[in-house]
């Protein structure tokens, strides 16, 4: 699998990196009569450096080696991030399945079949077509010498959760990525958990949390009262722990990066200020994810005086706050003694 670039990815690969969530995700979106002829208990999930840099950063890939008719087959997965169609995707996937073909010829290897499913979540239908001749003008006297190929389409906000197989904590992604268009985002918190209370271990529970406390507008404490109202075992202890893992690694790796871009401009306008503007601009993009994990936007807004005019005292102060604080009214009684 491709590097990680944001939640959506990390929450995808965290998921299937298990090969149970795996057979799960092939049983829910691959043909009965593809998977009829496929040993799902001899598959191997292959390394991302097969995964072509055309693809980009629209997309998560997963490639897996499967069991086929005494041999075997590839089964290519797209994790689709933007919320509408993309009529390149036929295209993009050719030059995949040739990247894995060229692999398999320079090292003598037979060349393989790729079965490839795009999985999108968009809340608009897709209307980019599934065949490479959908996106290629190919006169009718051309169409005997054209390749052509078909990928499979799981439209996740199509999906009756009534039919999805596995885990909790698959049937819980699944579920978060067919709610993508709706709006209460707090029932859809709800109903997450409630799948995941229907057996999830600790660290199944904290992918998933660490994932909503990253993409969900909601703050930490409207996040635990919803784990409470579903009696979802361990569920607020999970929460505050990894509000706080976020919170610290956000503010780590913010001054990291601040630090390093400041070496960088300090290159031009001297070592030790370049510095200093560095960790002033990485603390406070640290601090930002920490003020919207634990307060939400609220939280955000009431820092706007700090963002506009950050200095490194002024950011340290609002890391102190955001540590003491633990209502958005103590928040803001502590922010007002910041200058």
């Amino acid at each position: 699998m491709t590097e990680v670039n944001n939640p959506h990815d990390a929450h995808f690969k965290a998921v299937v990196s298990d090969l149970d969530n795996v057979r799960s995700l092939i049983e829910n979106t691959v043909s009965a009569g593809l998977r009829k002829e496929m040993n799902l208990a001899d598959i191997e999930i292959l390394p991302g450096e097969l995964a072509s840099t055309e693809l980009g950063k629209s997309f998560t890939d997963l490639l897996v080696k499967v069991a086929f008719q005494g041999g075997f087959v590839y089964l290519l997965f797209l994790y689709e991030h933007k919320s509408y169609p993309d009529d390149d995707v036929a295209i993009q996937l050719l030059l995949y399945m040739g990247r894995i073909w060229q692999r398999a010829a320079r090292v003598g290897e037979p060349c393989h079949s790729v079965l490839c499913t795009v999985i999108y979540h968009g809340s608009r239908d897709w209307t980019g077509g599934t065949k490479l001749p959908d996106r290629i003008l190919v006169p009718e006297a051309v169409k005997p010498n054209f390749p052509d190929f078909e990928f499979n389409l799981f439209e996740a906000s199509k999906v009756d959760m009534r039919k999805v197989l596995g885990k909790p904590v698959f049937r819980a992604m699944i579920y978060l990525w067919s709610q993508r268009s709706t709006k209460d985002r707090a029932t859809v918190v709800r109903g997450a958990f409630e799948i995941l209370a229907q057996g999830s271990n600790r660290g199944e529970l904290s992918l998933h949390i660490n994932y909503l406390l990253h993409v969900e507008e909601l703050k930490e404490a409207e996040v635990i009262e919803i784990a409470k109202q579903t009696n979802l075992e361990e569920g607020a202890e999970v929460i505050m722990s990894t509000a706080e893992q976020i919170r610290a690694k956000a503010i780590s790796e913010g001054i990291e990066q601040g630090i390093e871009q400041g070496i960088e401009q300090g290159i031009e306008q001297g070592i030790e200020q370049g510095i200093e503007q560095g960790i002033e601009q990485g603390l406070l993009k640290g601090l930002r994810i920490a003020v919207k994990t634990k307060f939400g936007k609220r939280g955000l807004e009431l820092i706007g005086f700090i963002c506009e005019e950050p200095s490194l005292a002024r950011l340290e102060a609002l890391e102190r706050v955001v540590s003491d604080a633990d209502t958005i009214d103590e928040f803001e009684q502590l922010l007002d003694e910041i200058e």
